[in-house]
């Protein structure tokens, strides 16, 4: 009886042993520890960049070798049933730094897209997603103008991606130089019937996304018909259709009216600022 009884008053304190042993163990390999690992098997470092229909993304991953590969989600915003875009489980291409690189053409200019992805085990479940990246497909190019009335296409349609005539209805942007100083324009400036794209100097900026930044930063003031450029000044245009325009000024070539101007520019094809 005697031992019983010892046995039975030894009862709650091995009931309160075991429960600080449980709550240990739950606090070492829970939900934190847990969730831990399912961070470090998702992809990480996504970057995602967009061209004229095109958009190229890229991540790393560890231990890539024991993954069945990876599932790709371009999804419109708003999209309430996500769906890999990927028909088929993506092998990937990692290089020795374990980047891997996917591209396709098939993303509609002008979308805003919400971009992620999964990595695909053996028995195709997915782990958590990597860091979501929200893109807008952009139209990027560069342009050479002309002096206006030095060519017979001497303006620029952004919204249609063509050269036209300074005076054609579709152009968004012509060039013109004078006393030496070298100016862009809009179609405004040479009849009130054409388009207005109104013009913003933006400086000398590091990058493009401090371009861009610079225009959502802009208040709704109106900018000019004309602005006095210099090479590697960023420029944005708020075009006729509400959508914005950022251009950035890479060389001048030539004399009189031999001299063009070579500009870089994206075009978000949406109204508002341009998204990157």
């Amino acid at each position: 009886m005697a031992s019983r009884r010892t046995i039975a008053g030894l009862l709650p304190l091995i009931v309160a042993i075991l429960a600080v042993s449980t709550l240990t163990a739950c606090q070492s390999s829970g939900s934190g520890p847990a969730d831990e690992v399912s961070r470090r098997a998702a992809p990480y470092n996504l970057n995602v960049e967009t061209d004229y229909g095109e958009l190229t993304a890229s991540w790393q991953v560890r231990d890539q070798h024991l993954y069945a590969g990876y599932n790709i989600y371009i999804l419109p915003l708003g999209t309430s049933t996500p769906e890999p875009f990927n028909t088929s489980i993506y092998p990937g291409d990692a290089d020795k730094d374990d980047t891997v690189i996917f591209e396709t053409g098939d993303v509609e200019t002008g979308i805003r897209y919400e971009v992620y992805v999964r990595i695909v085990y053996s028995d195709q479940s997915e782990s958590i997603p990597s860091e979501i990246d929200t893109v807008t497909v952009a139209a990027r190019g560069e342009v050479i103008l002309p002096i206006r009335n030095q060519a017979p296409n001497d303006g620029y349609s952004f919204v249609e991606d063509r050269a036209v005539r300074a005076r054609d209805d579709a152009n968004d942007l012509y060039y013109f130089s004078r006393d030496g100083q070298d100016y862009l324009c809009s179609p405004t400036r040479l009849d009130g019937f054409l388009r207005n794209s109104q013009l913003y100097l933006l400086g000398q900026l590091p990058s493009l996304d401090a371009a861009a930044q610079a225009l959502a930063d802009l208040d709704n003031a109106g900018g000019a018909d004309r602005i006095a450029v210099s090479t590697g000044d960023w420029v944005a245009a708020r075009l006729h259709d509400g959508t914005s325009c950022l251009l950035r000024v890479e060389e001048f070539r030539g004399d009189g009216t031999e001299r063009t101007v070579r500009l870089r520019f994206v075009h978000s094809g949406v109204a508002g600022p341009v998204l990157l």
